[in-house]
């Protein structure tokens, strides 16, 4: 019996996955393609579940939801970690997903190379999501203790934009995500 978690990410990305925002490539595309850079660069398990599910927000979108001008929920880092939260997934992945915005904004205040090299897309969402960060946010955001697997995840987010993927090309997700989620309920 597939656990009711897996089951709920799974209809998300069957139902929405194939929206796209504002990409040549759909949200189940960039999903699959995530996940598999990050086992394919050995990223630990968080990593690779966080990889795989950093844009679930974007497939959460309701009513009172903003969104940015065709490109997706405007607070979908953070719906995505309240809804792992609530499907069990750890504090890790979740805080992970929530930082990937916050990223985006750091890499383009601390290297004008990354914020030449957003995609168009990317970079329309930059203005929705508050433009880099001042040298204040910045200066502070450098001194997470997780900064290096907070950048991991985004330069995954930036690395997944090919198309042609699908669901079957991760069956090894479901066995991870099963395990994770046993896990944080037997520490619960």
């Amino acid at each position: 019996m597939m656990d009711h978690s897996i089951r709920a990410v799974r209809q998300l990305l069957l139902s929405h996955g194939q929206r796209h925002y504002g990409e040549a490539v759909t949200q189940l595309d960039h999903a699959v393609q995530a996940a598999t850079l990050a086992r394919d660069w050995g990223c630990d398990d968080e990593i690779a579940l966080a990889a795989f599910l950093h844009d679930i927000g974007h497939l959460l979108e309701h009513d009172g939801c903003r969104s940015m001008g065709g490109y997706g929920a405007m607070a979908h880092d953070r719906l995505g970690r309240d809804y792992l939260l609530e499907l069990g997934f750890s504090p890790r992945v979740a805080h992970l997903v929530a930082m990937h915005v916050p990223a985006k904004r750091y890499l383009c205040a601390a290297d004008p190379q990354y914020l030449a090299q957003l995609s168009p897309a990317s970079a329309a969402t930059l203005d929705y999501q508050g433009g880099p960060m001042t040298a204040e946010e910045a200066d502070a955001f450098s001194q997470l203790p997780d900064l290096a697997d907070i950048l991991q995840l985004r330069r995954l987010d930036e690395a997944a934009k090919d198309g042609g993927w699908s669901l079957d090309q991760v069956e090894w997700i479901w066995p991870l995500m099963a395990g994770h989620l046993a896990n944080q309920r037997a520490q619960a």
